[in-house]
């Protein structure tokens, strides 16, 4: 499944992009491993009495992802995404003004992952 299985909505210059990427695989730490190589980000490992283990990279108010398991990890009818339940991985890309490199790297570095969401607002 290609990556850019979405709308053909292309954000324009001088835009901030929020991105949601479904992965198929479960596995957090190796999907935060591969593209904290590939883009240069460190994630960390946080665990959240709701959602369970999640990866998060960035600042807040900044650039900043957010790598969670689509299904709660202690209720699996709690949905992060439920529109997209075949993909048990999500990835949020906050904030973002490098969206095309971003999903680059994503489609190399990947399979069976699919841009679900992509919103843009211009920058003031």
């Amino acid at each position: 499944m290609a990556v850019s299985d979405i709308a053909d909505v292309q954000p324009q210059d001088n835009t901030i992009t929020y991105d949601t990427y479904g992965f198929e695989s479960r596995d957090l730490e190796g999907i935060a491993t591969e593209i904290g190589k590939a883009l240069g980000l460190r994630f960390l490992s946080r665990k959240n009495p709701v959602l369970g283990r999640l990866y998060q990279a960035g600042k807040p108010f900044k650039e900043n992802f957010d790598l969670l398991h689509n299904g709660g990890e202690f209720d699996d009818q709690q949905w992060l995404e439920p529109e997209f339940q075949q993909f048990n991985s999500i990835l949020y890309v906050n904030q973002s003004d490098r969206h095309e490199e971003i999903e680059k790297v994503i489609a190399e570095n990947f399979e069976r992952v699919r841009l679900i969401r992509r919103v843009s607002y211009p920058t003031i």
